[in-house]
């Protein structure tokens, strides 16, 4: 199912916007006689966005609903679902389950209510100007229709990777709505709460079996998010997304197909072709367990390093965190459009729900964790090299009265796991758009999070093993090649050596960044393009070259404004 972008406005002189016209084109969209709405922004598909509407209620609603995930929506089930808005309001959001945002528009009342989802692949975003709701799923709308211009602060949240999760974007004036919250929006005034309780408090303790239970509550979670013809998995030979792949070829019905898609590096030197690096030889076994399943090899040969850098901006509006994985993941979208998958599986959540919590916090009191915690954000400092000393006088004061992890001293889990959803569901959601492919995780269902926030520490980890939700209670479906191991799989293996081929290309870009004032205000370009020239990448650490690529995507993004 692939979702359509919109953008829209709501006034305190609301009309209903019966003259709305959809718009084809990446030009501005079309506004309506009253000003209302702009609808069809970029990527559009054939796909429908589901619309609703009478003398008395608008119901927009971009994604699934699973208690209505009858397509077409019918008039019928959006009649009753506006009438229960209507009666009672945002509590109705509590009761939805699904992956979605929705906007209910009561005419009457000239009230608007806007809610995400508590989980899974949903984004929206709005900003209020001159007592003008806008809100849409896609943020790049907002740069042409609200002539919104960069906001530094998000600039430094990537590059730092502190408060990715927030409520920033990368437009200046334009917020994401976290997952379980809604806005209420009347006569000018905007307000927004949180409507879920599985992000204000912990739940009870979990009674019973906790294996027994996780597995009937992840087969579900897989089950209601199987394509009605092919779902495409991004699989690695960890437990997270073998767990996911297990899991859909035994649930799925026979009509179903169901295919696995996996990176193989490019043999660049003999050690790529090993594990850790080449997770496709691990994975044989795996195949061997559940024929079902068919393999794919994605090499990524299509587009090179600084091309996805480039694509980045337009699929996701904004720079993202993990730049040095966009080559690979991008030619791993392509390849399943290509092969007919009308919905792709990943398993992102399991590093923040099924691994949680880390073993090295296991039996340590509160204060204890707080400070792993600090030791992770300190680690961060390395990561602001090459920030202009003006920029940070500028920027860091305002972070300094702000305390990323100061949500852990109240609800730890839940506020990490929070963040962590609504990065990886905005990631997945502008992803589904641009590509026309239902982007989605089963890991982070609703289920599960109440699930996993009701557990013991015991039920994850204990003195004889880890990551326990998966190995007692999925083990009989994974091969103790991929059961048993404990060497992580290594992302964008050949990633230096990619880079190290574009190396000229690189440099030619910096040169372009150097006369961009914008760009020379946030970064040290000439800095970095001298050194550039000298870096060997070969025998650079990962993690330092992503960071490289991070200042580089988002030397792209702020050329944009200034072009």
């Amino acid at each position: 199912m692939t979702q359509t972008p919109y953008l829209a406005g709501f006034g305190s002189n609301l009309q209903p916007f019966s003259a709305a016209e959809r718009a084809r084109t990446d030009d501005e969209p079309s506004t309506t006689s009253s000003g209302f709405v702009h609808e069809g922004l970029f990527y559009l598909s054939d796909k429908q966005l589901m619309v609703f509407k009478d003398k008395e209620a608008i119901l927009l609603l971009d994604g699934i609903i699973y208690e209505y995930e009858q397509r077409p929506f019918s008039e019928c089930r959006a009649r009753i679902l506006a009438d229960h808005f209507r009666r009672n309001g945002s509590t109705v959001f509590r009761e939805l389950r699904g992956e979605f945002s929705l906007c209910f528009i009561d005419i009457r009342e000239k009230r608007c209510l806007i809610g995400l989802s508590e989980s899974g692949a949903a984004a929206l975003f709005y900003r209020l100007d001159n007592q003008v709701l806008h809100f849409g799923n896609h943020l790049a709308g907002f740069a042409g229709a609200c002539r919104s211009g960069p906001d530094l602060h998000r600039i430094y949240e990537l590059i730092s990777g502190i408060g990715l999760g927030s409520g920033r974007t990368a437009y200046r004036g334009v917020s994401r709505l976290l997952p379980g919250h809604y806005l209420e929006f009347r006569q000018g005034v905007l307000k927004r709460d949180c409507y879920s309780p599985l992000y204000m408090s912990v739940r009870r303790p979990w009674q019973g079996d906790a294996y027994a239970a996780f597995r009937q509550t992840f087969e579900e979670s897989v089950r209601r998010r199987l394509d009605p013809a092919s779902t495409g998995i991004a699989l690695s030979s960890g437990l997270d997304s073998t767990a996911v792949s297990a899991v859909a070829a035994c649930v799925a019905d026979s009509d179903r197909a169901i295919h696995g898609f996996s990176y193989q590096p490019k043999a660049f030197s003999a050690e790529l072709r090993r594990p850790p690096y080449d997770e496709t030889l691990l994975l044989k076994h795996f195949y061997a367990q559940h024929p079902r399943l068919k393999a794919h090899v994605v090499d990524a040969a299509g587009q090179t390093v600084l091309e996805s850098l480039r694509s980045t901006v337009k699929i996701y509006g904004e720079p993202v965190y993990g730049a040095s994985n966009q080559f690979w993941v991008q030619a791993m979208h392509s390849a399943m459009v290509e092969s007919g998958c009308g919905t792709m599986f990943t398993g992102q959540g399991g590093n923040f729900g099924l691994s949680w919590p880390p073993p090295e916090w296991a039996g340590k009191d509160l204060p204890g964790r707080l400070r792993l915690i600090g030791r992770m954000s300190r680690k961060q400092k390395h990561e602001l090299a090459y920030l202009t000393p003006a920029f940070m006088e500028g920027i860091v004061p305002d972070f300094q009265l702000i305390d990323t992890w100061r949500p852990a001293l109240h609800a730890m889990q839940p506020s990490l796991l929070r963040n962590s959803i609504a990065y990886t569901g905005f990631l997945q959601k502008q992803a589904s758009l641009f590509h026309g492919l239902q982007v989605t995780d089963p890991t982070v269902d609703r289920d599960l999070l109440e699930l996993y926030l009701s557990l013991p520490w015991r039920a994850y980890h204990r003195p004889d093993g880890s990551r326990l939700l998966v190995r007692q209670g999925l083990g009989d479906l994974l091969p103790p090649a991929v059961l048993n191991s404990v060497r992580r799989g290594v992302q964008a293996a050949d990633i230096q050596y990619r880079v190290a081929q574009e190396k000229k290309a690189f440099i030619e870009l910096l040169g372009f960044f150097n006369k961009n004032k914008l760009v020379t205000f946030v970064f040290e370009v000439d800095r970095l393009r001298k050194e550039w020239e000298s870096m060997n990448f070969l025998s650079m650490k990962r993690k330092d070259l992503n960071h490289l690529l991070r200042i580089v995507l988002c030397g792209i993004f702020l050329s944009d404004f200034t072009d």
